[in-house]
C-alpha cells in the first residue's frame, strides 16, 4: 500500500492539471493526458519513473525500499477502437518496457 501510494505522490506534481492518474489493477496505473503527442508522454513517463524510482520508501518494519517503474506509453488515434483497446495496447507496451532491461519506458506508435 506504502508503495502504491508513493507512487501517486511522485507522479501527480508531474502531469498536468487536465491530466488524470487511476489504479486499474493490482499494481498498474494509467495516466491519461489528453491532447499530448507521443512524444511529450513519454517525457512525462521517463520524468515519473526517474522520481519514482528516487523514492526512499519506508517499509512495515521501519526499512526503507525502493521500487522500479516499467511503463507502456500509446497515443490514441482516430482508429483506436475503444477505450479497452487503448488499455491494451499500453499493456503490450508495458510488456516490452518490461523485457527491455536498457530501457523501461516503451511506446507503440
Amino acid at each position: 500500500d506504502r508503495v502504491l501510494r508513493e507512487f501517486g505522490v511522485r507522479a501527480r506534481p508531474l502531469v498536468r492539471s487536465s491530466d488524470w492518474i487511476a489504479r486499474c489493477g493490482g499494481d498498474e496505473f494509467v495516466i491519461v493526458m489528453p491532447d499530448t503527442a507521443l512524444d511529450s508522454a513519454m517525457q512525462v513517463a521517463e520524468r515519473v519513473r526517474h522520481a519514482f524510482a528516487a523514492a526512499a520508501i519506508e517499509g512495515v518494519d521501519g526499512q526503507h525500499v525502493s521500487a522500479s517503474l516499467s511503463v507502456g506509453v500509446v497515443q490514441a488515434t482516430k482508429d483506436t477502437a475503444s477505450f479497452t483497446a487503448l488499455v491494451h495496447q499500453a499493456s503490450l507496451a508495458l510488456k516490452d518496457a518490461k523485457g527491455a532491461a536498457r530501457d523501461p519506458v516503451e511506446a507503440v506508435a
